[in-house]
């Protein structure tokens, strides 16, 4: 039954999940000199694109770099991303795709945009009680009340596969609760 459940949902588009979708009247302007982040918890497994909201304020061209760390003091990228700037050509949703990260599940996770070459781009964000497991970052420091806009997606195979082994391990905890408490 597992292996069917699994053949299936490998067919299956990704499922956007949890995130901050507020978006408030005014946008923190992203250019090339001001990068931002954001602290998020995954909630399940196999993380695999990071969706924001964006909005051109002036034409320009090169790419808005996305980058996932494990925490904001980390020098390595666990995985990354890029769009054409050119690609954002109204206010919305743009998606960045990277690799699925498979035991991403209840991690904790920075995010970081910036934009290469020139241009300016608004990033969308509501105030800091909208998502309440992060904080926008602007320069590598945290903003006293703002929450980027955005979404997470998850790979259907990996995100069944880490439901699977919750699943499993809510099953041990059960059966020991049964030998402890019924069992006698």
């Amino acid at each position: 039954m597992l292996a069917i459940l699994l053949v299936f949902l490998a067919g299956c588009k990704p499922v956007v999940g949890s995130g901050q979708t507020n978006v408030s009247q005014q946008s923190l302007i992203l250019s090339t000199a001001i990068p931002f982040g954001q602290t998020l918890t995954a909630k399940h497994a196999g993380l695999s694109a990071i969706w924001l909201y964006l909005e051109p304020i002036e034409m320009g061209q090169g790419t808005v770099h996305l980058q996932v760390y494990k925490n904001p003091a980390n020098s390595a990228a666990l995985r990354e991303a890029l769009i054409q700037y050119e690609t954002v050509t109204s206010p919305g949703w743009y998606r960045f795709p990277f690799e699925p990260i498979p035991s991403s599940n209840l991690s904790d996770f920075f995010v970081s945009v910036s934009l290469e070459e020139n241009g300016v781009l608004g990033l969308g964000y509501a105030q800091g009680n909208t998502y309440q497991d992060g904080s926008a970052y602007q320069s590598g420091k945290p903003l006293p009340d703002a929450q980027l806009a955005f979404q997470l997606e998850y790979s259907p195979t990996f995100l069944a596969w880490g439901i699977v082994l919750q699943s499993i391990e809510w099953l041990r905890i059960l059966l020991v609760g049964i030998l402890l408490f019924i069992v006698p």
